[in-house]
């Protein structure tokens, strides 16, 4: 299950079961092999409005992002504009929980479930985008991964993930994780071995 999706859904989801009439959307995404005609067998056995409109977004987010932008072309198609409108504002990746003091700043991303985005670092250089390029290319679900200085004077990285199965910014956020934490593990051997060293200097 992605987790953006499942969030963005999760946090329109009363939005849309109070606002959205769901037959014109279904057959939209029926049109488009969205659906297929045992979903529409399977929604059409909900007679309350708001518990087919449930139904359908459990659908919708078991199947996945590609399923994601056909509800979403359903929604424009059949004048519900708005609500597509409030969906995709909050499918953006919010850049706040990855900041520094904004000294990294993540791009708006086009699509949550990009597997190849180019990020870029500000006030970062080779210190970081060395390290996190090694612990990046060290998971398995990450099929490339680089980065670059556009010129010795600006101050700023470009990093470039192309994932095999999970978004792009996922695999960011997992690598900064990972590297801090080798850091702290680094910095706690660091820490013992000055004690350690202090100590039978002492004695």
């Amino acid at each position: 299950m992605n987790k953006y999706l499942h969030k963005v859904l999760k946090e329109n989801r009363q939005l849309l079961e109070t606002n959205l009439v769901p037959e014109p959307v279904i057959e939209c995404m029926l049109e488009t092999s969205a659906l297929t005609p045992d979903d529409q067998e399977e929604l059409e056995q909900e007679d309350e409005r708001k518990t087919k409109v449930k139904k359908l977004l459990k659908m919708v987010e078991k199947k996945g992002i590609k399923c994601f932008e056909s509800f979403l072309d359903a929604l424009v198609r059949t004048d519900n504009t708005n609500l597509a409108n409030v969906l995709k504002e909050s499918r953006k990746v919010p850049t706040t929980d990855f900041d520094d003091e904004n000294r990294k700043s993540l791009p708006h991303l086009e699509s949550i479930d990009s597997l190849s985005q180019t990020f870029i670092l500000h006030n970062e250089d080779h210190t970081l985008g060395n390290a996190l390029r090694y612990v990046i290319m060290k998971d398995p679900r990450v099929e490339f991964c680089g980065y670059g200085v556009p010129h010795p004077f600006d101050k700023q990285i470009n990093f470039r993930i192309q994932s095999k199965v999970i978004p792009a910014v996922e695999v960011l956020v997992d690598g900064l994780n990972n590297l801090d934490a080798l850091c702290k593990i680094v910095l706690d051997e660091f820490e013992e071995s000055v004690n350690t060293y202090k100590s039978s200097q002492q004695e």
